[in-house]
């Protein structure tokens, strides 16, 4: 969902390229929702939910957070985070498959405030919290799609520590909106960094 979505760069599309045809990967993301029951465009209520939720998939991977870190309700709805995720894990715990279930931190935000999302939430708090919720539920550690880029483009703003940064910061795996580009905008496809664009 969201981010390249409609020019098949997706991560989604980047991860069945690279599974190949033994594998069907579908995209149940929405962009622009938030994990939070309470947010602005919470997932719970969409229709890509309900199918998700009634995929039986082997495997589902989540990367939720960044649209609930939004300035006007990351403040007052962040401490429903953990127990929204954990609910929703729990949905697909709960399907006939049994499937293996994998998170991931999302990415650094390199500039406060690009969509009204809060640095310091996605680039401390998230990454404090997808963890904790991963083992509280049981899971393996999550995707570090954070840490990955942190090895490329190493950003200081809005991590512990460290305030806020509202100007941009350079780097190649992101566009000048702050948004994160697919690895074959990036010259990377398929040498390395394949299927590492965000939703």
């Amino acid at each position: 969902a969201g981010y390249l979505s409609s020019c098949g760069q997706s991560y989604p599309h980047q991860l069945q390229r690279m599974l190949g045809p033994a594998y069907r990967v579908t995209n149940f993301g929405v962009g622009g929702t938030t994990l939070l029951r309470k947010g602005d465009r919470p997932y719970w209520n969409t229709s890509a939910f309900a199918s998700a939720s009634a995929s039986n998939a082997d495997v589902v991977v989540l990367m939720l957070g960044t649209n609930d870190a939004k300035r006007w309700q990351w403040p007052k709805l962040h401490g429903e985070y953990e127990g929204d995720y954990g609910a929703l894990i729990s949905v697909f715990k709960r399907m006939p498959s049994k499937p293996a279930i994998f998170l991931m931190r999302p990415p650094p935000l390199y500039r406060d405030g690009v969509y009204g999302m809060l640095q310091v939430a996605v680039n401390s708090d998230l990454q404090r919290l997808v963890p904790k919720v991963a083992k509280d539920n049981g899971l393996a550690p999550p995707i570090d799609l954070f840490g990955l880029f942190q090895g490329e483009c190493p950003i200081a703003s809005g991590t512990p520590g460290h305030a806020p940064n509202a100007t941009d910061v350079v780097c190649d795996w992101v566009g000048a909106n702050g948004a994160r580009l697919s690895s074959e905008q990036r010259g990377l496809w398929p040498a390395r960094g394949a299927g590492l664009a965000a939703d």
